[in-house]
């Protein structure tokens, strides 16, 4: 934490589920990456493997 920080930091919650419904979101686990701007960059429907980490979404982030 004190090397990267609060990864929760920034983790969004939506009771009502209607901004779910506007991302698409048809069930869990999902995963969504956007960029500064909001706009989504990234989805992923199921769990994240290690693989899928290292070769999607570690990408993305640099």
């Amino acid at each position: 934490m004190n090397e990267n920080g609060n990864p929760y930091h920034y983790v969004g919650f939506d009771d009502k589920g209607s901004v779910g419904l506007e991302f698409g979101v048809f069930g869990l686990p999902e995963t969504f990456i956007t960029n500064r701007d909001g706009k989504i960059i990234y989805k992923h429907i199921g769990p994240i493997t290690k693989k899928i980490l290292t070769d999607e979404i570690v990408p993305l982030l640099k």
